[in-house]
């Protein structure tokens, strides 16, 4: 007995024709055409006190119910702006979902840290 598994690699509000061909020891084959329906699930995302099925700057991706962010997006709600070439927030700073944006390191500044600043200084 040899497992027979699938791989789902999409969604559609409709119904699908699947080819299933299956060949037994003798070589001989059999295929059936089989209608399926792949429910697309939503995107839930926490928005206050309750729930919102938006993805701010993104899409839904009905396959793993999560959001798909654009490029220099990031969170659960694809809220958060952290620009950055070729990481976000240029590799001098990180990327705070909290506050939605970068959190710069000491002597960088910007939405995406590239500008330098002097330091404070102390008396």
């Amino acid at each position: 007995d040899l497992p027979a598994s699938f791989v789902v690699t999409g969604v559609s509000p409709e119904f699908v024709d699947v080819r299933i061909e299956v060949t037994a020891a003798d070589k001989t084959s059999t295929v059936y055409r089989v209608k399926v329906f792949f429910d697309p699930l939503s995107c839930e995302v926490p928005c206050g006190n309750s729930t919102c099925t938006s993805c701010g700057n993104g899409t839904c991706n009905g396959l793993t119910g999560t959001c798909d962010c654009n490029p220099s997006y990031f969170g659960n709600d694809c809220l958060a702006y952290c620009p950055g070439t070729p990481h976000p927030c240029s590799q001098h700073g990180i990327c705070d979902v909290g506050s939605k944006g970068c959190e710069c390191d000491a002597t960088f500044t910007g939405d995406d840290c590239t500008v330098r600043e002097c330091p404070t200084c102390e008396k």
